[in-house]
């Protein structure tokens, strides 16, 4: 603008120029004949084949919102069924559909084998200076409480929960039955079906299986007694089916119109809590520098050593006194030899192996553990401080699989999920497979641990979720339970099944809203 018309405006008096802004705004306007977006609504979910107005979810651990070991308020506002019941009723996290615990730290429900003990979550810690994987510990927590139930219940599902649970009456094998629910008149199945659920989702195939597994397969692999089936036993597949028809067919004739989901059972033994630590022990035994392994020392080499040559003598002399035994059925020794690092496999116990006696003495039924077996993530932070170093401190049976266990685990997954498909195959088009397995399966893909590959997960959003502990992973710090990233993602699964199944629209959730497992750094 020039000097003059600079003058000529600024000689305008101020009402006069605040009018002429007025009237030159609504011209402007008046001429684009703007008109505002309409914010649409969200759509109502609907389903062609389903009513879901009165969903009831059955399950265990998983289900419970189990997250790092430990029960409380807040993970079961973020379990599998929360996440899904508040994607359909577009309710906030401030309603608790499930059972739940009313202590905020919580009770460990792996470390602790009674409900007095005092362990709470696990945490997970990398020392930035140890070629280790993550450690996880316990820390202190709380004895069991139980949070009555609510007039909102909606989730049947309580920790370590297997099918004879639900349709027995006055089972007693599992700590948390009584205290979640009164089975003693009725069953837990008889008190669902008084709500008479339009529709269910069953998940209760993995706990009846997961501990056997979690208890180094040292339970019945075939139990038949319904009553006495504990945690560590596994249900005879026949027996599985028939009862679990069993449920469902009560699900589906208290409701003409009831439909339903069933889980079946991914291959766990890839989760964390079965391939987080190695069967090698060197990691976490302190070693000459003349070898340049970085490690965070916790026993000796020198302690390892020397307790293993012991160990090997007394073995020798029962040998060389005992020339007719066959050096096929001879033990192994025990070997920490510095000429061969990474080969010092954790000790184990061994019941399977003969007997050894020295002085009139047996010695302990030890061997250091094989390449392809399992050892339990639950013993990290204990190797090489009071685990898996001496032969008087080997992992217990209990603590690890052997190849054989490994192999029948396996069997009895493929066993539990044929029997699943069956009762869905059985139900006229009324249940739908959540194949929990081949999902699990693509997230999996590309995991070798032989070749120490990781596995590829799935990409969301530009964002990775992986079945790890750590960044980006779905796990949970008990790596056996998911986080609440994972939970979300699961639940898209099934919201996914749930809508191709009978014709649904229900809108997903977004995975990336939710929280991740935290760990520690620790070290220099």
């Amino acid at each position: 603008m020039d000097n003059a018309k600079r003058t000529i405006y600024t000689h305008i008096p101020i009402s006069a120029r605040r009018f002429f802004l007025l009237a030159l705004s609504f011209m402007l306007i008046s001429s684009c004949n703007y008109e505002f977006p309409i914010v649409p609504e969200d759509e109502l979910p609907t389903f062609e084949t389903a009513d879901l107005s009165n969903v009831v979810f059955i399950g265990s651990s998983a289900f419970s919102g189990i997250t790092d070991g430990v029960l409380v308020p807040n993970t079961s506002l973020r379990s599998i069924p929360q996440i899904f019941m508040n994607n359909l009723l577009k309710n906030d996290l401030s309603i608790d559909l499930s059972a739940t615990s009313d202590n905020q730290i919580g009770f460990n429900i792996y470390e602790n084998s009674d409900l007095m003990g005092d362990m709470g979550p696990y945490r997970i810690q990398y020392a930035s200076s140890a070629d280790t994987t993550f450690i996880q510990k316990p820390i202190e927590g709380e004895t069991h409480s139980y949070l009555p139930e609510n007039d909102s219940l909606r989730n049947f599902s309580f920790p370590q929960a297997q099918l004879l649970d639900f349709t027995e009456n006055n089972r007693s094998e599992n700590p948390f039955l009584a205290d979640y629910f009164n089975n003693s008149n009725n069953s837990i199945l008889d008190q669902i079906i008084d709500e008479s659920p339009s529709f269910f989702v069953i998940d209760l195939g993995f706990e009846g299986l997961m501990g056997y597994a979690f208890n180094g397969a040292e339970g019945d692999e075939s139990s038949t007694n319904l009553m006495q089936s504990a945690y560590e036993d596994v249900l005879d597949p026949a027996l599985f089916e028939q009862k679990l028809s069993e449920m469902t067919d009560a699900l589906l004739a208290n409701n003409s119109e009831a439909k339903g989901v069933l889980f079946n059972i991914p291959s766990f033994l890839n989760y964390p809590f079965f391939n987080m630590s190695d069967y090698d022990i060197t990691p976490y035994i302190c070693t000459p520098n003349t070898l340049n392994i970085a490690c965070a020392p916790k026993a000796s080499y020198n302690t390892a050593k020397t307790a293993s040559v012991e160990f090997n003598r007394k073995q020798t002399e029962f040998y060389l006194a005992n020339p007719q035994i066959p050096f096929a059925e001879r033990r192994l020794g025990i070997h920490f030899d510095l000429d061969s690092p990474f080969t010092w496999g954790v000790i184990v116990e061994d019941n399977d192996l003969p007997d050894v006696i020295y002085q009139g003495e047996p010695l302990p039924r030890v061997r250091q553990m094989f390449r392809d077996e399992i050892i339990f993530y639950r013993n990290e932070y204990k190797l090489g401080d009071s685990k898996g170093h001496l032969p008087t401190n080997a992992l217990t049976e209990r603590d690890y699989l052997k190849v054989e266990d490994i192999e029948r685990i396996e069997a009895q997954i493929q066993a539990y999920n044929q029997a699943i498909a069956s009762v869905v195959s059985q139900s006229d088009g009324r249940l739908v497979l959540f194949d929990y397995n081949a999902y699990f399966d693509v997230l999996f893909s590309g995991l070798d641990n032989f070749l120490d590959l990781a596995a590829d997960g799935e990409l969301l959003e530009g964002a990775p979720f992986l079945p790890i502990l750590g960044r980006f992973g779905i796990f949970s710090a008990d790596g056996i339970n998911l986080n609440p990233r994972g939970n979300a993602l699961i639940t898209n699964q099934l919201i996914e099944t749930i809508n191709e199944g009978f014709g649904g629209n229900l809108k997903k959730v977004n995975p990336n809203d939710f929280a991740g497992t935290q760990s520690i750094l620790s070290g220099n």
